[in-house]
């Protein structure tokens, strides 16, 4: 077999749909937030280099007192880095949020927007489903009212998977938005 060629914003674009994908059908949570922790760090990557906007993460660390910023980024990264490194504690336990992984891949999901300025279905399907459920109080998304609003009334009655599956053959015959 030859060997494959990816750019470093492909491999983000690929990891981050996947997690998506594997968060939808409720799939492992190790891996989903493994794979969602790999894209974000490449986006975090690419963002700094590109001169964009830092991640979530790094906007929060800015305004961390100097001498707390490391203990506070480490307890940030800390599941990415257990579920990857048994270097120093090999025979550790974790109790994880999975929540801190829908976190990460709405941040993930608006920073590939801002890189690349492509909407992807799979992506603005989480960004949905995100504003329809666990982030309804805190994110507004203006141009998406209507379709927010079919969504909600939607979200009640279907499971992720299904929600999942509705939305994103929306977004792939027109934008999710309804100003578009």
């Amino acid at each position: 077999m030859a060997n494959l060629k990816f750019t470093k914003h492909e491999a983000a674009r690929r990891q981050l749909e996947l997690a998506v994908r594997l968060y939808f059908n409720d799939s492992d949570p190790v891996s989903t937030h493994t794979l969602a922790g790999a894209a974000n760090e490449l986006l975090r990557d690419l963002a700094k280099h590109s001169g964009q906007s830092p991640l979530l993460k790094d906007q929060a660390l800015q305004i961390v007192r100097p001498e707390h910023r490391k203990a506070v980024a480490a307890k940030l990264q800390e599941a990415q880095n257990f579920f990857k490194h048994a270097d120093r504690d090999p025979d550790g336990v974790l109790s994880f949020d999975p929540g801190q992984t829908e976190l990460m891949l709405l941040d993930s999901c608006w920073a590939y927007r801002r890189l690349v300025g492509e909407r992807l279905p799979v992506l603005q399907t989480f960004e949905l489903w995100s504003a329809c459920t666990w982030a309804q109080e805190f994110i507004a998304y203006p141009g998406w009212e209507d379709t927010l609003e079919l969504a909600r009334r939607q979200v009640p009655t279907m499971s992720k998977a299904a929600f999942f599956d509705r939305f994103v053959a929306i977004g792939q015959s027109a934008d999710l938005r309804s100003d578009a």
